[in-house]
């Protein structure tokens, strides 16, 4: 039985068929992903955009483990 066949028989079909048909038609379906990527890459860059942002990003106060135990028990250093 070819693929097609067991493709259209619904009692017949597995995911060993599926994955002989993704084999079989690589190329057309990388072609139509690589095709699609750069489309919506394109039609990202036309759209004008709406918002501008900003931030004022702070650093997160740095409290060392080691320090604060060594501050707390002096005998030790």
């Amino acid at each position: 039985m070819t693929t097609t066949q067991a493709l259209t028989n619904p009692k017949e079909f597995n995911s060993l068929n599926l994955l002989g048909l993704i084999f079989k038609h690589w190329i057309k379906l990388a072609i139509i992903a690589l095709v699609a990527a750069v489309v919506s890459a394109g039609a990202s860059y036309l759209i004008k955009p709406k918002y501008k942002s900003s931030v004022i990003l702070f650093p997160a106060r740095q409290n060392s483990l080691s320090k604060s135990l060594l501050s707390e028990n002096p005998s030790m250093s």
